[in-house]
């Protein structure tokens, strides 16, 4: 019993780093993935995507920001609270991020344009959109004149699927920011470059212009944001409606 209760940390740490490593390896996976590949993702599987994504950056970014939060305040050695204390920072980081992320995927989702996917029965001239993956091996479809139909997710991967940009009217500033595309980009990568700047000589400052320089960071980064929408929006429909 000694025996195995020794070996307990060693399975612990061989489990903790075998769920990190699967963590990054759904993370890594989900790069540069098309919206196309979306649709078949049930809602536990997105969520399962955001999570991987969320723990592994905050498990780069975390100890990172922490190691220059130490450099500044000088902290001195390293000891078992200081370790406790990592951990707790990195939860921390975690949660915030995490918090920031769905706040900013609702915006993203409420502002972006809603792409479709259907397929095109060419022998009755029908549309059928798809709607969801009900699990991983059934898809639902719809129809106009609210005709619902399932069918295996593994038929409709031999299936053409079209897209279809569906947006009522553009956001504000939309064909703008879309016509004047290089001085738009001039102005995104100067206020990334100024906000980085300002990032680090914040440390310095009074806790008045701190707060000050932090908001000036979030709006410019709010506004970054609002760009790169509208320019994405401006892309989907010009990309669709050339094909």
């Amino acid at each position: 019993m000694e025996k195995f209760l020794n070996y307990i940390p060693v399975i612990s740490s061989t489990a903790i780093l075998s769920f990190l490593f699967l963590q990054f390896k759904i993370a890594v996976d989900s790069i540069n993935m098309r919206p196309v590949e979306r649709i078949f993702f049930t809602n536990s599987k997105k969520f399962r995507i955001y999570f991987s994504a969320l723990l592994s950056s905050s498990l780069i970014v975390g100890p990172l920001l922490l190691i220059y939060i130490n450099f500044i305040e000088k902290v001195p050695s390293l000891n078992e609270n200081t370790i406790v204390y990592s951990i707790a920072f990195i939860l921390m980081f975690f949660i915030i991020i995490s918090i920031i992320f769905f706040i900013l995927l609702a915006v993203v989702r409420l502002l972006s344009v809603k792409l479709d996917f259907y397929i095109y029965d060419s022998t009755k001239k029908e549309k059928w959109y798809i709607v969801k993956p009900i699990s991983n091996s059934k898809i639902l479809l719809w129809k106009a004149g609210d005709f619902y139909r399932f069918i295996d997710s593994e038929g409709l991967m031999n299936e053409v699927l079209v897209k279809e940009v569906n947006q009522s009217k553009p956001i504000l500033f939309q064909n703008f920011i879309c016509k004047n595309k290089k001085n738009v980009d001039i102005i995104l990568y100067t206020s990334i470059a100024i906000s980085t700047i300002m990032l680090f000589a914040v440390t310095n400052l009074d806790l008045l212009w701190r707060v000050l320089v932090f908001g000036t960071i979030v709006i410019e980064y709010l506004a970054v944001i609002y760009i790169l929408i509208a320019n994405n929006n401006g892309k989907m429909i010009e990309k669709t409606s050339n094909s």
